[in-house]
């Protein structure tokens, strides 16, 4: 079935905790009703989707069938990557108060690393004690995506030039 963009992952993960309406999509995500509607009828088309009388519901069979696909790791750096442009492309200057990006360049000596490490862990710990499912009254689009990570500046050179 292919990479799934960004938006169609937005739509299942509003639609895992049950059929919704266009309207009710529209709400939960904070799209527009005409990219809601558009956004449908491509799942729908694919058969990710089915249209129930009122509501939009996943076809499970179907999620269930292509979630390892989805999930592959290829998939899951392709969302990586429009997640990143999404926040790039948006200079600081527009992000809500609670949204930002930093991006240092450092040397770590053993000694750093080691504790980087330890303070890595404890983050890791905690972002795990969190709810991984919203509350009755927790819209999909309020989540917040927090991402780390790091490598060395020769692998980011090497891809760079690779492409």
């Amino acid at each position: 079935m292919g990479n799934l963009i960004f938006l169609e992952r937005a739509i299942l993960e509003s639609l895992s905790s049950g059929a919704k309406s266009t309207k009710e999509i529209s709400q939960d995500l904070n799209f527009s009703l005409p990219m809601v509607k558009g956004i449908l009828f491509n799942m729908a088309k694919k058969n990710m989707v089915k249209f129930m009388g009122e509501k939009y519901a996943l076809n499970r069979e179907i999620v269930t069938h292509c979630i390892d696909e989805w999930n592959h790791p290829d998939s899951l750096s392709w969302e990586a990557r429009e997640i990143l442009d999404g926040i790039v492309e948006n200079s600081p200057m527009n992000f809500p108060s609670n949204s930002f990006l930093k991006l240092r360049k450092m040397y770590f000596s053993d000694r750093d690393l080691t504790i980087f490490k330890s303070q890595l862990t404890n983050l890791e710990k905690f972002l795990e004690s969190l709810p991984a499912k919203p509350g009755m009254c927790e819209k999909t689009c309020d989540k917040t995506i927090f991402f780390w990570g790091m490598t060395n500046y020769n692998t980011v050179l090497r891809s760079i030039l690779i492409r």
